[in-house]
């Protein structure tokens, strides 16, 4: 999958995104990147890997669907 350069506006969620794989490389295209994912270590294993490699993600230990309903910005790509 080839990437481009980062979007000027654009958020994109990575549901169900364990440890941010997919999210990383969208950090790559999106402006504001978020990781929502259950399993809290998960997350705590996905903020430690980001910010070893300085990933600007944003990681969020939630239910999915109940995230995804309370979501009020504008509709961001969805992974």
């Amino acid at each position: 999958m080839k990437l481009r350069r980062p979007h000027p506006r654009g958020a994109a969620l990575d549901l169900y995104g364990g440890v941010g794989f997919f999210g990383r490389a969208l950090a790559t295209r999106f402006r504001d990147v978020t990781v929502v994912e259950t399993t809290g270590s998960s997350v705590a294993d996905g903020r430690k890997g980001a910010e070893a490699v300085g990933s600007p993600l944003r990681f969020v230990a939630a239910p999915v669907l109940g995230f995804v309903r309370r979501w009020s910005q504008p509709p961001p790509a969805l992974v």
